[in-house]
């Protein structure tokens, strides 16, 4: 089953938390590697980092997410994908071409995730987790989910991540 689903699924237990403002489904997304604001970024430069990114996406064939978990956490509710071997190695890609492109950068751990609900408040757990049980009581175990590689402006203008497509390549 795909994430969309299970956040179609979710979606109605999550917004009867006032603190949690569900995702809608248009806007999920694995979160990978920033580049950088567009105003601080050139054309040429988005292009000299994307360019090896996607040509990597290329070797990778029909990829799969599996998504494993559901994450109650303090900034957001979240499916968390396996951080398989095709995943880290894209992801190291990504980051080897921003710091050659545009500098060295200090990199956290990779840590992916697809956010369901982003939370504006705090708000206890219990209470969200009991929600989850129930609405994904009817759901699969697993979820899979065939990923499409997206040079995108992000932006966060109203409480959820939304974005202008600049670049798409979907897995084979």
């Amino acid at each position: 089953m795909p994430p969309d689903v299970t956040a179609t699924a979710v979606a109605p237990a999550l917004a009867t938390v006032p603190a949690l403002d569900p995702v809608p489904v248009p806007w999920l997304h694995l979160t990978m590697t920033g580049v950088g604001f567009t105003d601080e970024v050139s054309g040429a430069a988005l292009a000299a980092v994307a360019e090896p990114v996607f040509a990597a996406w290329k070797r990778f064939g029909a990829v799969e997410l599996v998504i494993e978990d559901v994450l109650v956490a303090r900034e957001s509710v979240m499916l968390t994908p396996a951080a398989s071997g095709w995943l880290c190695e894209l992801v190291e890609t990504q980051r080897t071409a921003v710091d050659t492109v545009l500098g060295d950068r200090t990199w956290g751990i990779f840590w992916p995730h697809i956010a369901l609900a982003y939370a504006h408040a705090a708000a206890p757990a219990a209470p969200i987790v009991a929600l989850l049980r129930q609405a994904l009581a009817s759901q699969p175990e697993w979820i899979t989910a065939r990923p499409t590689l997206t040079l995108l402006r992000l932006g966060r203008d109203e409480r959820v991540y939304t974005w202008e497509v600049v670049e798409s390549r979907s897995s084979r």
